[in-house]
């Protein structure tokens, strides 16, 4: 009978795990309230080509996060509307979104599963 090298396997959930994690923990950060404001506030952020002032700008993209973090319904961003009053959406751009939000999910359990493996 062959003994399953338990220490190897281990060590190799190790590698796996730890740039899984390290990867999507970073996707995490960079998807909070605090970065849209630092990266709004860089004084080479570029202007908007639609002519939003960055006040404007910035709710629509707490939005976003909001959507992709909390596993919202799409109406949270179909809802959206510019000072203008027109959708701040389009149809691509949410069939995008939803995508974005499906794979971000998965990151989000992947990084969950990765932290477990590390603990």
């Amino acid at each position: 009978m062959t003994r399953i090298p338990w220490p190897r396997l281990i060590q190799w959930l190790l590698v796996l795990a730890l740039p899984v994690f390290l990867l999507v923990a970073d996707v995490r950060i960079a998807t909070g309230h605090w970065f849209v404001h630092w990266e709004y506030g860089k004084e080479d952020f570029p202007p908007d080509p639609y002519g939003l002032s960055t006040a404007e700008r910035i709710p629509l993209a707490e939005t976003c996060v909001d959507y992709l973090a909390t596993g919202a319904d799409i109406s949270l961003l179909g809802d959206l509307q510019l000072p203008n009053g027109e959708p701040a959406f389009n149809q691509r751009e949410l069939r995008h979104m939803f995508d974005v939000q499906v794979v971000y999910g998965y990151l989000m359990r992947a990084c969950i599963v990765a932290a477990l493996a590390l603990a």
